[in-house]
């Protein structure tokens, strides 16, 4: 599997990010991008989501067979923006993804990111450590081919983080395509580095 990026050029609004940005993202090599705040390090993975159109340039996706196909039904985007309803209890929201998704939730992985005991509770009572956790959930219950994951750290305590470097791990291993955005000294065997 491979995705390609082929001479990106990205604005926001009126303001200029980068132009004639070219990679390409492969399985078993996760792609770590990182750059300042305002680099286009979001904008990015928006734009690879099929969320924000570039002014130019071309993102192709080519599965294992090495046809070129649609990618966007298997990219699963987590952002600044959660994606949870802050009205919905926890075992609500998970509820509403499991039927969305056809799958159902481990309930291992409640425990280990401690918010089995929150099952009851509105989201909107949760810290923003709780709520990102269970955004992530999405993401993981999904198991979608391509994870674009926007700082998936932030806010997370440091057990929570070593359970979501342990998932990402086995999304990597199982050759699937991901990349991360990130601020922290987040590490990954065979990882490629992209600067903004």
């Amino acid at each position: 599997m491979k995705l390609i990026i082929d001479n990106l050029h990205l604005e926001r609004g009126d303001k200029f990010l980068f132009k004639n940005l070219s990679f390409f993202l492969e399985s078993y090599k996760p792609i770590i991008v990182r750059g300042s705040n305002g680099s286009g390090k979001t904008s990015l993975l928006r734009s690879i989501a099929g969320l924000l159109k570039p002014v130019s340039g071309n993102i192709s996706f080519f599965n294992e067979t090495d046809e070129k196909t649609d990618y966007l039904h298997q990219c699963n985007y987590s952002g600044h923006k959660l994606a949870i309803k802050n009205e919905l209890t926890v075992q609500e929201n998970i509820t509403f993804w499991g039927r969305y998704y056809k799958k159902e939730i481990n309930k291992d992985l409640l425990i280990k990111l401690k918010l089995d005991s929150l099952s009851d509770i509105s989201v909107g009572l949760l810290s923003y450590g709780q709520m990102k956790k269970l955004s992530l959930i999405r993401v993981f219950l999904a198991e979608r081919l391509i994870w674009l994951l926007d700082e998936p750290m932030v806010g997370l305590d440091s057990e929570s983080q070593i359970v979501v470097k342990k998932l990402i791990e086995k999304h990597i291993n199982l050759g699937k395509l991901i990349i991360i955005t990130t601020h922290t000294d987040l590490k990954f065997g065979n990882q490629i580095l992209l600067s903004l």
